[in-house]
C-alpha cells in the first residue's frame, strides 16, 4: 500500500503544475481522450451540432484557459492546484458547459452561437486585462506574436490553395502559437519544457519545435479532412486548435510577464 502511495505522490502529486512524468502523461492522455469522447456524446444528447460557427464561438473560452493559467503562474488572483494543468481543464470545461446550457436556453430569442460567444468574451475580458497590465516585457510579447503570424502564413496559404479548410488552418495556426512561444521562451529566455514528448525535440534544438509542430499538425489535419465526416472533422480540428491556443496563450503571457 505504501508503494502505491509513494508512486502516486512521486509521479502525480509532486510534479502537479511543475512538470510532467511519463506515467502522468499517459494517464492524462487517456483521460483527455475519454473526456473528449464523453463531451461529444453530451453535445449529441443536447442536440447541439458542432458547426463552424460553434467552433469559433468557443474561442473566448479557450483563450480564458490560457489567460487564467498565466495569471496563476504570476500568482495574480488565482492560486492553488485547481488552476494548474490538468485540473484547470475541468474548471474551464465546467464553465464552458454552463455557458453552453445558458446559450441553449435562450437560443430562440438571441441565437445560440452569438450568445455563447458574448458570454465567453464577457468572462475573458477582465481576466485578459489583468494579464495585459502585468506584462513587463512588451518586446517579448510582440516578438512571439510576429513569429507566430509569420509561420501562420503557411497554413492559411494551404487554405487559399484549397488543401485544407479554414478551421483546419486555424488549428495548425494555434499549434504554431504554442510552438513559437515555447521555442522563443526556451531558446532566449531560459525557460524549460514541462511535457515529456516535446522536451525530447527541444533538447535537440528549441527552434526545431516549430517545423515539427507545423509538419505534425498539418499531417493530422489533412488526414482528418480526408477521412472524417463534417461534424466529426470540425470537432477533431477544434481539439487540436484548443490545445495549441490554450498552451500558446499561457506561454506567451507568461514569458511577457517574466514569471
Amino acid at each position: 500500500m505504501m508503494q502505491v502511495e509513494e508512486f502516486f505522490r512521486k509521479y502525480y502529486l509532486e510534479p502537479l503544475g511543475k512538470y510532467y512524468t511519463l506515467p502522468a502523461t499517459l494517464t492524462y492522455a487517456l483521460l483527455f481522450i475519454l473526456a473528449t469522447y464523453l463531451a461529444y456524446k453530451l453535445l449529441k444528447k443536447l442536440k447541439i451540432k458542432f458547426t463552424e460557427r460553434f467552433f469559433y464561438s468557443l474561442i473566448p473560452f479557450v483563450l480564458l484557459g490560457g489567460v487564467i493559467r498565466a495569471l496563476r503562474d504570476a500568482e495574480i488572483i488565482y492560486t492553488g492546484t485547481l488552476f494548474v494543468s490538468p485540473p484547470i481543464y475541468f474548471v474551464i470545461f465546467s464553465l464552458t458547459l454552463l455557458c453552453v446550457l445558458l446559450a441553449k436556453a435562450v437560443e430562440k430569442r438571441f441565437g445560440f452561437e452569438k450568445t455563447l460567444f458574448l458570454l465567453g468574451i464577457t468572462i475573458l475580458l477582465p481576466n485578459l486585462l489583468l494579464a495585459l497590465l502585468a506584462i513587463k516585457n512588451i518586446v517579448t510579447l510582440f516578438t512571439i506574436l510576429f513569429l507566430w503570424c509569420t509561420f501562420s502564413l503557411l497554413p492559411f496559404l494551404f487554405y487559399k490553395l484549397k488543401i485544407i479548410s479554414s478551421t483546419g488552418a486555424s488549428a495548425i495556426s494555434a499549434q504554431l502559437l504554442d510552438a513559437c512561444s515555447a521555442s522563443y521562451s526556451i531558446a532566449l529566455l531560459g525557460y524549460g519544457e514541462q511535457h515529456v514528448v516535446s522536451s525530447i525535440i527541444i533538447s535537440i534544438n528549441p527552434w526545431l519545435f516549430i517545423p515539427v509542430k507545423l509538419l505534425v499538425a498539418s499531417l493530422c489535419i489533412i488526414l482528418i479532412e480526408k477521412h472524417a465526416k463534417t461534424e466529426e472533422r470540425l470537432y477533431l480540428e477544434f481539439l487540436i486548435f484548443m490545445l495549441g491556443l490554450a498552451l500558446g496563450t499561457r506561454n506567451t503571457l507568461r514569458a511577457s510577464m517574466a514569471v
